[in-house]
């Protein structure tokens, strides 16, 4: 299959989508001379010019790599963690010893092309899943086939591992799949999902080294972690004044400020674009019992975290539950907060 070759009536997508810059990238990788300041459209047909017949697999998977890693935040990627290794040898992190595992593990069950490579300590696996249509393969994933792309990221030297969105279908089989090719007994999914992978490497880093992480703490020396104004950092509020706020006295804002840096950390929390939060409450009417009361609250961002320790910081949230501070040490998208006694029910609707 590696000797197959994509004709560029295919291939054009994945070349005009490259920016002039990824392209220079392209041309030092394969070895093409340039000659003076060559624009996107002349690059391009030097690239024709060079590979007449097309581009095999492999180039074809590099280009699609290099697209990605310069928009990693265009995907939505779920992390997952790899549990008991089942050789105490370690795993080799050769890129092309991954590929072919992946491929000799696959390509009885599927027809596949898999392709490894490293990049800035990151292992990036692309998967390509060939679906056969009216007798022939198609290697381009669009709209008019099956054929499908998944990416895979591993940070070297971790048990974590974040995967692009995988076919329903085949999500089980390339689990399976790639705990076997990196020796260990099964791949377990976090439930932590966001477009951000370095803010997912964080989150999930931080459950391995306990406790809150480092971006909590970077000016610990300056900052003892316990209650008290903080003087290295200035509250937002006396930095610059969002039109219509009624301004605040000053000592309200430093008390807001101080809390909100006591629970969330000096610099911004690491990126999340959704939270659902979820909720059950119950109490009695005298002896009338009342139905369970359900509650979700989904929230939606940029950065849902640095949201809240805003909203804390704004005084509009003065009390944000222990639940959503601990998202950076137990990373995950729903967060369940326990059914709420009926003391905490009463003071809630006094």
């Amino acid at each position: 299959m590696d000797e197959d070759r994509i004709p560029f009536s295919q291939c054009n997508d994945y070349l005009y989508r490259l920016q002039r810059e990824e392209l220079t990238q392209l041309f030092d990788y394969m070895r093409i001379s340039q000659s003076g300041r060559m624009s996107k459209g002349e690059m391009i047909s030097r690239i024709k010019e060079e590979y007449p017949f097309g581009f095999t697999l492999d180039q074809l998977a590099i280009i699609d790599i290099m697209f990605t890693i310069q928009r990693i935040q265009k995907f939505k990627w779920s992390a997952y963690g790899l549990k008991a290794p089942t050789d105490k040898n370690g795993t080799s992190l050769n890129p092309r010893v991954i590929s072919n595992q992946l491929t000799k593990e696959l390509e009885p069950l599927i027809y596949t092309h898999v392709y490894s490579t490293i990049h800035e300590g990151l292992l990036w696996i692309r998967i390509l899943l060939v679906q056969p249509m009216d007798g022939r393969y198609e290697y381009v994933p669009s709209d008019t086939n099956d054929t499908k792309t998944v990416f895979i990221v591993h940070l070297l030297g971790s048990n974590y591992l974040f995967a692009s969105q995988m076919p329903a279908a085949f999500t089980k089989l390339i689990l399976t799949t790639v705990s076997i090719a990196f020796k260990q007994s099964r791949c377990e999914a976090l439930h932590l999902t966001g477009n951000d992978v370095g803010s997912l490497l964080r989150l999930v880093l931080n459950t391995s080294s306990g406790g809150f992480s480092d971006y909590l703490n970077q000016l610990k020396e300056k900052r003892p972690l316990e209650r008290g104004f903080i003087t290295e950092t200035t509250p937002l509020l006396l930095r610059e004044l969002p039109p219509n706020v009624h301004f605040l006295d000053e000592a309200t804002i430093a008390a807001n400020h101080a809390k909100s840096e006591y629970d969330w950390g000096i610099m911004d929390p690491p990126a999340l674009q959704q939270v659902i939060v979820m909720s059950t409450a119950n109490w009695k009417e005298g002896a009338v019992e009342v139905p369970d009361v359900k509650m979700s609250v989904e929230l939606q961002g940029p950065n849902v975290m640095k949201g809240l320790k805003e909203m804390e910081e704004y005084g509009y949230a003065p009390a944000i539950p222990v639940q959503l501070l601990n998202i950076p040490k137990n990373p995950q998208n729903e967060i369940v907060i326990q059914c709420l006694s009926d003391e905490e029910v009463e003071e809630d609707v006094e």
